[in-house]
């Protein structure tokens, strides 16, 4: 992904190297970019992959959340603004509280309602989203085992792994429009995991999508939609 110009200057500084165990959701398109996540060695640009990470999963809570109420990018997103950190996580919030268990498709949903609400009554998703934006513009920021440790909180790990032993795990499949494989990605299963994309901005007649893993954008025509 492209970083903003702030992180660059915010890496001037070298230190030890740091090592983590994945937390391995099951969820192929985060996990993919989990696994270059733990591999980075270096402590303050792996403090930005972890809160690149963080705001994924909020992405993953928020399409949920968004495809079960049947909301599309263009009902909850400013034509031609890119959906922020931010505004990620006060729509998650919205649709969190909005949230109707008794009409949910899965357990899921009502999973990260719940943990999109606890979250946010924690404060750990803005406290991640000052980082990002402290990294962004070369601030100093929370060390990495901190927000590791904020972002082990926000998965509520125990519990995703548990429901995951009886349910698979949504994954973009179940996530579109906000979360889709580029529409001429291969159909081999690894090559689509590292083609799909998540929502970044919309205008009439079309959608962007960011692929997490390795920064390259997408369009998707959506006048077939109408």
């Amino acid at each position: 992904m492209t970083l903003e110009s702030g992180v660059q200057a915010w890496l001037a500084h070298t230190s030890t190297s740091c090592h983590w165990e994945p937390f391995n959701l099951g969820v192929p398109y985060l996990d993919l970019f989990e696994s270059q996540m733990v591999r980075e060695s270096h402590p303050k640009y792996a403090a930005w992959m972890h809160v690149r990470f963080a705001e994924l999963i909020t992405g993953h809570a928020t399409s949920a959340l968004a495809v079960e109420t049947h909301l599309a990018p263009e009902n909850i997103v400013q034509q031609g603004k890119p959906i922020s950190f931010g505004r990620l996580r006060h729509r998650a919030k919205e649709l969190a509280a909005q949230f109707n268990a008794d009409a949910a498709q899965s357990n899921w949903h009502g999973f990260l309602a719940g943990l999109v609400n606890k979250a946010i009554e924690k404060q750990i998703i803005k406290r991640i989203n000052d980082d990002r934006n402290d990294i962004a513009h070369g601030r100093e920021a929370r060390a990495v085992d901190e927000i590791r440790e904020d972002i082990a909180s926000l998965l509520q790990l125990s519990h995703w792994k548990a429901l995951a032993q009886d349910q698979e795990p949504l994954n973009y499949e179940d996530l579109s429009p906000w979360v889709v494989a580029r529409p001429d990605a291969q159909t081999e299963a690894e090559l689509a995991v590292r083609s799909v994309g998540v929502f970044e901005k919309w205008k009439p007649g079309s959608r962007s999508y960011i692929v997490p893993w390795s920064g390259a954008y997408f369009l998707v025509n959506t006048d077939s939609d109408n």
